[in-house]
């Protein structure tokens, strides 16, 4: 194909292409051989004023659409008037959409993916953002016997390398902690402290926290620290 036909007709510098592709869209519905050319010309620049975000190759598309009946609402009743001319296009944009619109979310999400490379943490600063987080929650454990972990970061990180392990009974009291501590904010509506409004993920978090925060008893926190390296994270890359 040439590369006119896929730069919009607006910016075509010739008009022969737009009004050749007119006349083969005249004969393919039906419409005698004769001198039509002013109707041509008329039609030809009604496309390039109403339609002219459009290419030579959606409007090649959109008639073979419409000839082929894959068009709703665009029958022809003998007049290749700009009226007719507008139901199909108006059509053709319609099937356009709905039948990109999974490739266009495909493409969203590939560049959404793309982005989160480009801005992913490499292991090593990934290493020192947790060293940061995990030694940060240890001095509030220190300050003020407990930690305010919204997310659990610091017992999801512990718990997925195994270095933090909890028996049965470790989990019931941490469970009856974490009701305790639930209602306790719950009177006091705390909205620093109470992240949702279900109660079940309210007192497993409180819980979790409360089970890290056993751990920081009795461990060496300089040994933990050292111990967060980027080959922890390289799997993640």
């Amino acid at each position: 194909m040439a590369v006119h036909q896929f730069a919009p007709i607006r910016e075509l510098t010739e008009s022969a292409p737009l009004v050749k592709l007119v006349g083969k869209w005249r004969a393919f519905v039906g419409l005698p051989k004769e001198d039509v050319t002013e109707e041509i010309a008329i039609v030809s620049q009604y496309i390039r004023e109403s339609f002219g975000f459009l290419t030579i190759a959606e409007i090649d598309l959109a008639i073979n659409l419409s000839v082929n009946r894959r068009l709703d609402d665009c029958d022809f009743y003998g007049y290749f008037s700009p009226m007719y001319i507008s139901k199909v296009l108006q059509a053709y944009m319609h099937y356009r959409k709905i039948t990109m619109a999974d490739a266009i979310r495909r493409k969203e999400k590939f560049e959404l993916e793309e982005a989160e490379k480009r801005n992913k943490p490499t292991p090593e600063e990934e290493a020192i953002l947790t060293q940061e987080l995990i030694l940060g929650f240890y001095k509030e454990f220190l300050k003020k016997g407990k930690i305010n972990d919204p997310f659990n970061l610091a017992y999801n990180f512990l718990r997925k390398h195994k270095w933090m392990k909890v028996s049965e009974s470790d989990i019931s009291e941490a469970m009856e902690v974490g009701k305790t501590i639930y209602q306790e904010s719950d009177k006091k509506a705390n909205l620093y402290e109470v992240v949702s409004s279900n109660s079940e993920v309210e007192i497993k978090r409180y819980a979790r926290n409360y089970l890290v925060t056993k751990y920081f008893k009795n461990v060496e926190i300089d040994v933990v620290i050292n111990n967060i390296k980027p080959e922890l994270f390289r799997n993640l890359e």
